[in-house]
């Protein structure tokens, strides 16, 4: 009686959330794709947790510098369309607005939605080759595969 309301209490809630959370990509061409229904579905979210942890460094980097602008300055840069946003922002915020924004005119983003001719791997990076001639670098973190927005 005690493992039935063990199993009641603890393991299926447990298993219920653990089956709701999405598995990361294993591989740079699972990556690739996941990073692409991402970005197409305008998930960034999603987008977030496929980018690399130092992607993550500048990013947070950039938003901290955005915020810190004076406010003159950032409502200068949002009258001219140059920020994603308005006011002050988080990470995935900003990745938001830059995906909606961006999404078909960033060569980058563009990208995403083009055919793989090639992967090349090699001690933990791959540089997946398009058919556009663009190449996006993808990292090996821990088991998971993530894209890097720093490039090279």
């Amino acid at each position: 009686m005690q493992h039935i309301k063990y199993l009641l209490l603890v393991f299926i809630p447990l298993s219920l959330i653990l089956s709701c959370t999405r598995e990361l990509p294993r591989s740079p061409r699972e990556a690739f794709a996941e990073t692409s229904r991402a970005v197409q579905n305008g998930d960034a979210e999603r987008f977030y947790d496929l980018i690399s942890d130092e992607s993550k460094k500048e990013l947070t980097d950039t938003v901290k510098s955005i915020n810190s602008m004076p406010e003159k300055q950032r409502t200068e840069l949002e009258k001219k369309d140059i920020l994603y946003t308005k006011g002050i922002v988080e990470e995935k915020e900003f990745l938001s607005a830059w995906i909606k924004k961006e999404r078909t005119t960033n060569p980058m983003l563009i990208s995403l939605s083009r055919t793989i001719l090639m992967i090349d791997e090699n001690n933990g990076k791959a540089k997946v080759r398009l058919d556009n001639g663009i190449e996006l670098l993808f990292e090996k973190e821990g088991l998971y595969w993530k894209l890097s927005l720093k490039g090279k």
